[in-house]
Formats: C-alpha cells, structure tokens, sequence
C-alpha cells in the first residue's frame, strides 16, 4: 500500500474553482483530480522528454545533418577539369 500524504494545499482561489469544476463534470472528488492531474502531467513531462531525445538522436544520425561533414571532405578532394561536352552544357 502506498503511503499517503496529507498536506494544506494553497493555491489561488480561480485555480480552485476550476479544479472542483473539472472534479464535478468528472463526477470525482477534487483530491482525486488533483491526483490524477499530476499523474497526468508526469507522463506528459516524460513522454515529452523521450520525444525530445528522439528527435535530438534522429537529426544527429540522419545523413542531411552531416552535409557540413560531407563537403569538408569533398572540399581537399583533388579537382578534374570538365570535358569539352560538360563545359557546354554547365559553363
């Protein structure tokens, strides 16, 4: 059984009407919204994060990002004069 804290919450009064208003359209008491309400926002808060490093991991491996990388490399390559048929169609 989990442990239960009892504590004397203080919050604005606006905030406290639309709890108990929220707890009475959800047919609950205002102490299980509350609860629920901060469940709720943990999973959101950690759900975020994880999507936050999957975008984070997916730009640094995916292969656009490291197009900066790519020419570098390219740039020292050696250079090749272009053929009498290139020159036409690029210059």
């Amino acid at each position: 059984m989990k442990k239960i804290v009892i504590t004397n919450l203080r919050i604005p009064e606006d905030d406290w009407l639309q709890i108990k208003t929220l707890a009475v359209e959800a047919g609950i008491s205002v102490n299980e919204c509350i609860n629920l309400l901060i469940r709720d926002l943990t999973v959101r808060r950690q759900l975020l994060i994880d999507v936050k490093k999957k975008i984070s991991s997916s730009k640094r491996d995916a292969p656009i990002w490291r197009l900066g990388d790519l020419a570098k490399k390219f740039k020292s390559a050696k250079k090749y004069e272009l053929s009498e048929d290139d020159k036409l169609i690029y210059e």
